[in-house]
């Protein structure tokens, strides 16, 4: 298992801790969240997400971002980003920030309000290939209309 945590510094959760975890490779990502320190957590649910080694970080306006890859056996190469603008409640946006063959961890940072910077890397030829890029990005996140 793979999880990431992040503590809620604004809105209604304030001080909630939440949790995204990876439970296998074709599997959903699962989260469950935390209101007391963590001694007692709720139970995990299935997010409409599917990937490995998340990361999660909350913007400074509050968003949620949660980065993941797909290894080779998802049929669908690639690095993610989803969003969330309920504080974990809903993951409404997915965008693809990488289409080749990749071995799935990820990094995402809010570098300057709204801009991130996210390290991943992708194999060339083959997954088990021991020639592979690192690459970072900075992707600029517009707001909601």
């Amino acid at each position: 298992m793979e999880s990431t945590i992040v503590r809620l510094t604004q809105g209604e959760h304030k001080g909630r801790l939440i949790c995204i975890m990876r439970v296998g490779r074709r599997s959903p990502l699962y989260q469950t969240y935390s209101d007391d320190e963590g001694n007692t957590w709720s139970k995990a649910r299935a997010l409409n997400l599917v990937g490995v080694d998340p990361d999660l970080i909350e913007l400074r306006n509050g968003v949620l971002v949660c980065s993941f890859g797909h290894k080779p056996d998802c049929n669908d190469d690639g690095n993610f980003l989803a969003f969330s603008f309920d504080q974990g409640g809903n993951w409404s946006q997915v965008a693809r920030l990488s289409s080749e063959i990749t071995g799935a961890y990820t990094t995402v940072r809010e570098i300057s309000p709204g801009t991130l910077f996210v390290v991943y890397d992708v194999r060339d030829g083959e997954y088990r290939s021991l020639s592979r890029r690192i690459l970072g990005r900075t992707i600029e996140v517009l707001p909601l209309k």
